[in-house]
């Protein structure tokens, strides 16, 4: 049984672990790419068990209860299409809708 601990100068929302950081830590328990599911809010300073499970998933668990579930996944693909120059993506970016309420704004 393995162990690891999200300090709490990683938090998130509050008392809790910030959510990259804490599926990280986890998935570093597999080998290779992974894809991590939290389950509850991510306790912090505290140690959480991770447990290999025989099919082939890793469970962090503080207590009884779940808090996340990482899992081998698929290795990302490099793009090889082209890319787009600077006129396609100034004309792109006046096609995207922004709300009225939009918090950031930009001039074209």
């Amino acid at each position: 049984m393995s162990t690891v601990t999200i300090p709490s100068r990683f938090n998130g929302p509050p008392s809790s672990g910030n959510g990259g950081y804490s599926c990280g830590v986890v998935a570093a328990a597999l080998e290779g790419p992974a894809a991590v599911s939290l389950r509850r809010p991510v306790p912090l300073d505290q140690a959480l068990e991770l447990r290999h499970e025989d099919d082939g998933k890793v469970c962090a668990f503080a207590g009884d209860d779940l808090i996340a579930e990482a899992v081998q996944a698929a290795p990302l693909l490099a793009w090889d299409g082209p890319l787009p120059g600077l006129a396609a993506a100034r004309a792109a970016r006046l096609r995207a809708p922004i709300p009225a309420s939009a918090t950031f704004s930009y001039s074209a």
